[in-house]
């Protein structure tokens, strides 16, 4: 009898045991960012979230990927995180290592689509395929890097999960992953091949809004309010031109639109033209139309409705023909604060022009000396960059009155420049062979920069302070050691 009151005592304690284990799991100390903290960098190179750094430490280009790249414990391309000071500096050790900085994820992160998102305590990115396909010409199986997988996972780095993988290859990838506010669930809009798709991040169900699709406009959001977030009715759209259907008896395309979370698809126009979808952001839409080969191309400019809908009539839409110089990739300005209501893009000379719809005005050069290539456009400043990849600011809302324009453009990086003076080496080359290898998060500027060692060249990222005035640049990343060059050991 005691026997068996022993083993139930001991079973009992057992029991009690194993659920303080569980308890203690289910409770432990979460390591990562508060969730109710901003998020502020989303579609960048490097997130914020609270107190948190999340980055792609090095680059690798698609065409560059080799069996086995995404799939061991890879310490290149890979995202870090690092813990920022109470100023939200990065902190470093005495060697000049990243402080507090810990490993995400193994998989390639960054590569030619790079682009890191937080919402709440996950973060979601893309990655090349890691997995082969069939190969049926040669009986085998064979890489295609050129496919695309997005994955989910938790901020302090498990739970990893993947939530869709394209089914065609693409030269320009276009994807956001967006929160609305009509639907409660994260949702991935992907332009796949000629079809777009918007998978449910938790479901990972997959809808096809439209197919035969030829151009796409996906307005993305930088910043997430946990709390509050505001984003607006635009900027829940897709917008893309397609193919007209057998039924719909026109002899141009049709330009659409479609709420994510809902996907389906509302027309804005068809008829006779032809569209180009150009630039989309939360404050209008820009395309281009032909009617015949015949006429010139014009840029119309579509705003948007008290509802946040876009203007169907005719009477209503401002339009305006741009010549052969500035029709090439037009950026949208934001038109806060005042900015002007238009689109930036170059000139025949490699300038950049600014063209006003408000005022129907020509082309206005923002610069007269340096030819430029546009990188991005937030608030009132275009980020550009040279033949040499040396790196420009230009405050476009500025240039339109001042009377000396070379004021209105700032170098905010020396591509020649020395690291230090006792030194013979330069900083090599900023890396734009995919242009959309920079990011703007906050007082910060992301790309980047070759590292060459004694065996091999990385490509790491760097950050510099807009508001430091001699520009320093910032080492975000864990270089590995076949990218640092060494002193070789001579014999005597």
């Amino acid at each position: 009898m005691k026997t068996k009151i022993m083993t139930k005592l001991s079973s009992l304690i057992l029991l009690l045991f194993l659920c303080v284990i569980l308890v203690s799991g289910c409770t432990g100390t979460w390591d990562g960012p508060e969730t109710g903290a901003d998020v502020t960098g989303n579609g960048g190179l490097a997130v914020q979230k609270g107190q948190y750094l999340y980055f792609v430490n090095g680059y690798t280009a698609r065409d560059d990927m080799k069996d086995g790249d995404n799939k061991g414990e890879l310490n290149y391309s890979g995202i870090y995180r690092a813990k920022l000071d109470e100023n939200n500096n990065l902190m470093y050790e005495e060697d000049g290592t990243l402080k507090d900085c810990k490993k995400i994820v193994s998989k390639v992160a960054g590569y030619d689509d790079a682009s890191l998102y937080i919402f709440g305590d996950y973060l979601y990115f893309s990655s090349p395929y890691a997995d082969k396909v069939a190969d049926e010409e040669n009986s085998s199986q064979t890489n295609n890097f050129n496919l695309t997988d997005f994955y989910s996972i938790k901020l302090d780095g498990t739970s990893l999960s993947k939530l869709y993988t394209t089914e065609n290859d693409s030269d320009d990838l276009q994807f956001s992953f967006v929160k609305t506010n009509n639907c409660n669930d994260v949702n991935l809009v992907v332009y796949d091949g000629s079809k777009i798709v918007v998978v449910n991040c938790t479901t990972k169900k997959s809808a096809i809004v439209s197919e035969n699709v030829t151009g796409v406009a996906i307005p993305k959001v930088s910043e997430y309010k946990q709390n509050n977030n505001q984003i607006s009715v635009q900027e829940s759209s897709i917008y893309y031109t397609r193919s007209a259907k057998d039924d719909e008896n026109i002899s141009g395309n049709v330009l659409a639109y479609s709420l994510i979370g809902e996907n389906t698809e509302n027309v804005i126009l068809l008829g006779q033209n032809t569209y180009t979808i150009k630039s989309a952001n939360k404050d209008a839409l820009v395309v281009s139309y032909k009617a015949t080969d015949d006429i010139a191309e014009c840029n119309r400019f579509i705003t948007f409705d008290n509802n946040g809908l876009p203007q169907t009539d005719l009477n209503q839409i401002n339009e305006q023909q741009l010549d052969s110089s500035g029709i090439a990739s037009p950026m949208l300005c934001s038109f806060e604060d005042g900015n002007p209501y238009g689109i930036i893009s170059t000139n025949a000379n490699g300038k950049l022009v600014l063209l006003d719809y408000t005022n129907q005005n020509k082309p206005f050069v923002l610069n007269d000396d340096l030819s430029l290539t546009p990188l991005c456009i937030v608030g009132n400043y275009v980020y550009s960059y040279d033949s040499e990849n040396s790196l420009y600011r230009t405050n476009y809302k500025l240039a339109l009155t001042s009377a000396d324009k070379s004021t209105c453009t700032e170098t905010i990086y020396d591509s020649t420049k020395t690291v230090e003076e006792d030194s013979d080496d330069t900083v090599a080359d900023i890396y734009f062979k995919a242009e959309n290898n920079f990011s703007v998060l906050g007082n910060h500027i992301y790309f980047y920069i070759p590292y060459e060692g004694n065996s091999a060249t990385g490509y790491y990222l760097n950050r510099i302070n807009l508001l430091d005035s001699e520009k320093t640049l910032q080492l975000v990343g864990v270089v590995q050691q076949d990218h640092i060059k060494t002193e070789e050991n001579t014999e005597e």
